[in-house]
């Protein structure tokens, strides 16, 4: 009798034991993960979502990543979008602020933008960008803005890129516009920042000039960066474009606008041009004979008349 009370105290403890191994066996199956974690598949432990993942239902087995703009700390159940001027960073685990030459007027995006042309970001965190002024475009890295170059210019006021001025005209640092090339000046290179004087012999007689013409036959221009060419005057004639010779002694003209020596005529019989630039013959006077055209007039000798 005493053994069989031994036996049946045995047997219960053995099914205790067993139905306690069972309890322990059941209890990660049995546990319910909650919200913000996941279960480890090599040990069956509840862990937290790691920084830029989130859970928002229990008992699941993994977490899921955070979408573009948004953000999340461990153990997190949502994700939280990123404000304007801001971005996530590379591990979705916080926002940053956008770096200057870059901006965000969203929330929630995934990336800040480059500023566009002309516009510029001086400071990190900004929304928008600001226009440079007339006269200037932003850098590469669209932080700061520059002057515009001589011959460039840049005339919005919302912003834009500096560009060439136009060949005829020329523009100082910092222009808004270009200036047309004054009366006697050209320039036929575009983006310059200065006009050209037209050379002697040549005139522009208009603003914006590219090039510069020819004076015509018997005209001149003796300096340069003249607007008009100047007609030789009678008892001269133009020969180089560039100044009016003077017709020489023994010849005349009696014309304005002459062009090459061989406009000057010679002195008829009787007549002389004793100087340079004559513009008529000077006829010999009763007793006088012309022995040389380019001299004055002789007083004939002693017995002879004329």
């Amino acid at each position: 009798m005493i053994r069989q009370d031994s036996q049946e105290k045995a047997a219960v403890k053995t099914v205790l034991m067993v139905m306690l191994l069972l309890v322990r066996g059941l209890r990660p199956a049995l546990s319910v993960y909650q919200q913000g974690t996941y279960e480890d598949g090599k040990d069956k432990a509840c862990k937290n979502c790691a920084a830029g993942y989130y859970q928002a239902a229990a008992g699941l087995q993994s977490c899921e990543p955070c979408g573009d703009g948004e953000i999340s700390e461990e153990g997190a159940t949502t994700c939280t979008q990123c404000d304007k001027g801001e971005e996530p960073n590379s591990g979705n685990t916080e926002c940053v602020h956008c770096v200057a030459g870059r901006y965000q007027p969203e929330q929630g995006k995934e990336t800040c933008l480059l500023c566009g042309v002309g516009t510029i970001t001086a400071t990190t965190g900004k929304e928008t960008c600001d226009p440079c002024e007339q006269g200037q475009e932003a850098d590469d890295a669209r932080t700061a803005c520059v002057d515009c170059g001589a011959g460039k210019f840049q005339s919005s006021a919302d912003g834009g890129a500096c560009q060439d001025c136009e060949a005829g005209t020329y523009s100082a640092v910092k222009s808004s516009e270009c200036t047309k090339c004054s009366p006697g000046y050209y320039q036929e290179n575009p983006g310059q920042g200065s006009c050209v004087e037209c050379p002697s012999g040549k005139f522009s007689g208009a603003e914006g000039a590219i090039k510069c013409s020819e004076c015509e036959a018997g005209h001149v221009t003796e300096t340069e960066g003249l607007s008009v060419c100047t007609e030789c005057p009678v008892g001269q004639y133009e020969d180089s474009k560039t100044s009016c010779e003077k017709c020489p002694a023994g010849k005349y003209t009696d014309q304005t606008g002459q062009s090459g020596e061989s406009s000057c005529e010679d002195c008829d019989e009787g007549h002389v041009a004793a100087s340079e630039g004559s513009e008529t013959c000077t006829q010999c006077q009763q007793g006088t004979y012309a022995a040389d055209k380019t001299q004055a007039c002789k007083v004939c000798e002693v017995g002879k008349v004329q």
